[in-house]
């Protein structure tokens, strides 16, 4: 049946394999750079979150308790675009960002496609973009009703049948010819 309709054998036993192809794919899961529960205490601890987030053991400092962030090391947010060099060779060049690179944990909340780095000159302003919104819409309905007050529209006529005073035709013989009624 499946020659009939293009498939081979081959092709139906390749996609079996594909929760197998995707396990593989996937060894490497988030569990293993989430963050643990609780900050570390020992020095060897320490040391292990260190080589966990690819940081110097020195460099290496938890967030406070009371962020509930874990193990997340205390970075300074970086900037994340304009604030870093334009011709360095990253792993993501749209981000401008390098792999396994710690992130301070608001970073994702500050940056976004629209707020690319900490300055306020490079933060967007509400009042522009409502200003751009409401341009469009505010200049439509005061055009619609400038135009509406200038009646631009065609005049409508009384029809011509209605004329007072005027006949158009009568039930009277046609006394001309004798062929019949003139309507």
């Amino acid at each position: 049946m499946n020659h009939l309709i293009g498939l081979s054998r081959r092709s139906i036993l390749l996609t079996n394999r594909l929760p197998i192809q995707t396990s593989i794919r996937t060894a490497l899961n988030n569990r293993e750079w989430r963050p643990n529960e609780e900050a570390p205490v020992t020095p060897e601890d320490r040391a292990a979150t260190a080589r966990k987030y690819n940081m110097l053991e020195e460099d290496y400092k938890p967030l406070p308790p009371e962020r509930n962030a874990g193990d997340m090391p205390d970075v300074p947010p970086a900037g994340k675009y304009f604030d870093r060099n334009p011709w360095e060779d990253y792993d993501y060049a749209a981000d401008r960002q390098n792999w396994n690179e710690p992130h301070h944990p608001e970073d994702h909340i500050k940056y976004d496609k629209t707020r690319l780095g900490h300055g306020a000159e490079k933060q967007p302003i509400i009042l522009k973009k409502l200003l751009r919104l409401l341009i469009l819409p505010v200049t439509f309905i005061l055009t619609a009703y400038g135009l509406r007050s200038l009646e631009l529209m065609t005049p409508t006529f009384r029809s011509p049948k209605v004329e007072p005073g005027v006949v158009h035709y009568s039930f009277e013989k046609n006394d001309d010819s004798g062929h019949g009624v003139r309507y």
